[in-house]
C-alpha cells in the first residue's frame, strides 16, 4: 500500500503535482515494487510549498529520500524552514539516506545562502548519506584562488538553461568538503543508487 498525501493529510490528486515531481515519486515508488515485494509501509509525504517541490520517501527499512527542496523565490528559506521540522518528525532526527535534486531551479533545489536543501545542511543540522543531482556543469578554478566565481568559473556541460542558482548549486556543491563527500550524479536506469 503507498499512501500519497500532503503532510497535513489533504488528498493528494496527481494532476495537481508538478510533471517532474510526478515522475520523480514514480520511478522512486516503481524502484520499491522492484526491489522489495514487502511495501506494506512505504510512504509518500508530499509537502505543500506552493509552487515548489519537495516530497520525503521513507521505504519500510525506514530508509528516506527527499526529493527536491524548492522555495519559490530566490531570497527564500520559507519552505526550508516549515519542511525542515517535518522531516525531523517524520525521520525522529536529521539524517536524510539519499536527498535527490531532479533539477537546478530554485522551486526545486532553493537557493545557495538562502534557503531549499542548503538551508537543511547548513541551518538545519541535516546530513545526507548521498546527495544525487544532474551533471550539469563543474567548477573550474581558472585564477587559481581556490574560490568558486558562479559567474565566470562554472563550466556547463549538460545544463540546458543556466541561471545564478544552477551556477551557485555548482559552486556550493563542489567546494563544500562535507556535501562533495556524498555527492554523485545521477546515473540513468541505475539500480545501485538508491538501495533500500
Amino acid at each position: 500500500e503507498i499512501a500519497l498525501a500532503t503532510i497535513n493529510d489533504q488528498p493528494l490528486h496527481a494532476r495537481t503535482m508538478h510533471r517532474t515531481q510526478l515522475l520523480a515519486v514514480l520511478l522512486v515508488s516503481a524502484a520499491v515494487a522492484c526491489v522489495s515485494a514487502a511495501t506494506s509501509n512505504l510512504t509518500v509525504h508530499v509537502f505543500d510549498v506552493g509552487q515548489a517541490a519537495s516530497q520525503l520517501i521513507v521505504f519500510p527499512s525506514g530508509y528516506s529520500v527527499l526529493v527536491d527542496l524548492g522555495e519559490e523565490s530566490y531570497a527564500s528559506s520559507a519552505n526550508a524552514q516549515v519542511v525542515a521540522p517535518k522531516l525531523k518528525s517524520i525521520l525522529g532526527g536529521a539524517h536524510i539516506d539519499v536527498a535527490l535534486i531532479t533539477h537546478l531551479h530554485t522551486d526545486h533545489v532553493g537557493y545557495v545562502g538562502y534557503g531549499g536543501m542548503w538551508y537543511l545542511l547548513e541551518k538545519a543540522g541535516f546530513t545526507f548519506g548521498k546527495l544525487i543531482d544532474r551533471q550539469v556543469g563543474e567548477w573550474v578554478d581558472s585564477n587559481g584562488d581556490s574560490k568558486c566565481d558562479y559567474n565566470t568559473e562554472v563550466d556547463y556541460t549538460y545544463a540546458g538553461v543556466v541561471s545564478g542558482t544552477a551556477s551557485k548549486w555548482v559552486c556550493y556543491a563542489e567546494t563544500d568538503a562535507e556535501l562533495s563527500a556524498v555527492r554523485e550524479y545521477a546515473k540513468i536506469c541505475s539500480t545501485t543508487q538508491i538501495d533500500p
